[in-house]
């Protein structure tokens, strides 16, 4: 489908997500914040989440005034029977921006009301690069488009995320950990799912897996994937569930069917 928006409106949320990033980069500096913690141990926030999403939905709305909106911190009043809908995780990589480790991100996805996304940006805060995609449109860094070249996993490195507050799926988890180990480079741990993905979409990795994250931590960095040639899908291989499981493998084409082979044999170990 084509985008409800042309370039000028794509600039304006562009800047949109410039401006929250500018925040979360002004308060890191000046370290005048102070971590809480939400409904459990280990997953943290702080106020700059919160007014960073502030920008974002106060921006988005005044643009497009009748889209949805799903977020990570709910600041702004979620609606139904909406056509479009942002999904925005403000600051991704909360505990690495608490402790003073410059690698988080700002995330902004729009997908329509039957789940399709159709457009996703993801700034790394720190770096001030900006990946952005749009539907059937390609992808793109910096203004240089994304494409990924075949790559084999045992030629790649993979990026993971650890458990680090729901434990159910540790076991699991440390069966394909062990498993990617001595099939691929090297295993990477970043903190931040959308710089993760985005990593994959340039070719730095050649896939990327994770249980249990939110449609916000993924939706954009989904797409620039997707986009850039990519596939994303959950551990059993379908296209769609990742979006409600949170269960992700991400990856080059032919590095994720080798994944996949990987996990299903791990999986039955």
């Amino acid at each position: 489908m084509e985008l409800p928006f042309g370039k000028e409106k794509e600039n304006q949320i562009i800047a949109i997500g410039r401006r929250a990033a500018s925040f979360i980069r002004n308060h890191f500096d000046r370290k005048d914040f102070e971590e809480e913690t939400k409904d459990f141990d280990n997953s943290l926030v702080s106020f700059v989440d919160r007014e960073a999403e502030h920008i974002i939905t106060d921006g988005l709305n005044a643009l497009f005034p009748n889209y949805g909106f799903i977020t990570e911190e709910d600041t702004v009043t979620q609606e139904d029977d909406r056509e479009f809908y942002w999904i925005i995780d403000p600051l991704d990589g909360t505990t690495n921006f608490l402790h003073g480790l410059e690698i988080f991100s700002v995330s902004i996805a729009l997908a329509t009301s039957d789940h399709q996304l159709i457009w996703g940006l993801v700034i790394d805060v720190m770096k001030d690069d900006e990946y952005h995609a749009a539907k059937n449109q390609g992808a793109w860094k910096n203004g240089h488009q994304l494409k990924l070249e075949p790559t084999p996993l045992k030629k790649s490195l993979i990026a993971t995320g650890f458990p680090y507050y729901r434990f159910e799926h540790k076991d699991k988890y440390l069966r394909h950990f062990e498993a990617f180990m001595g099939a691929c480079r090297g295993m990477r741990r970043c903190g931040s799912a959308a710089i993760d993905l985005v990593h994959v979409a340039e070719g730095v990795y050649g896939g990327f897996y994770e249980f249990d994250l939110h449609l916000w931590d993924v939706a954009a960095g989904a797409l620039i994937i997707q986009e850039a040639g990519g596939i994303i899908t959950d551990f059993q291989g379908d296209t769609e569930r990742w979006k409600t499981s949170g269960h992700i493998v991400a990856g080059e084409k032919k590095c994720h069917e080798q994944m996949m082979e990987l996990i299903k044999t791990s999986a039955s170990a």
